[in-house]
């Protein structure tokens, strides 16, 4: 285990939490309405710390989960499995955009994916546009 830390845009929110170093995404419709595309997730293991809690909304999104997001900035933080039937203790899945995360970790699995649009595909990237951050900015006529 590792410990991972992020927060949401503007800081009022800071996450510090145990887990492995593995990123999941899920593709469901929910999280596609909620992130914009897929959510990409780190297993919390335990419960996470969570400072500026005054700051989270959270969202009941099912009978057995909820998901949080800043009501300052908007940083979608985290979806709860409640605890019940499903979990115990509840678990947590930190949103991996939200986390200051090293660039080893592994993307080992994704759910739902009858329901992932057949217009993204992670296994296709030379059928796309890509540009690094600097040609982007670039093609908006920005100077780096």
């Amino acid at each position: 285990m590792n410990e991972y830390q992020g927060k949401c845009l503007c800081g009022t929110v800071e996450i510090q939490a145990q887990a492995n170093d593995r990123v999941g995404s899920c593709h469901c419709s929910v999280c596609r309405r909620w992130c914009g595309g897929p959510m990409f997730a780190v297993h919390a293991e335990g419960q996470p710390d969570i400072k500026g809690e005054e700051s989270i909304t959270r969202y009941r999104s099912s009978d057995f989960a909820e998901r949080g997001f800043c009501s300052q900035c908007g940083t979608t933080l985290f979806y709860h499995l409640l605890p019940g039937p499903f979990s115990a203790e509840g678990a947590y899945m930190l949103a991996a955009g939200m986390l200051d995360l090293p660039d080893d970790m592994v993307f080992d699995s994704e759910i739902y994916i009858d329901s992932q649009p057949s217009w993204y595909r992670f296994d296709n990237a030379a059928s796309r546009a890509r540009m690094t951050e600097k040609e982007f900015l670039q093609s908006l006529g920005i100077e780096t």
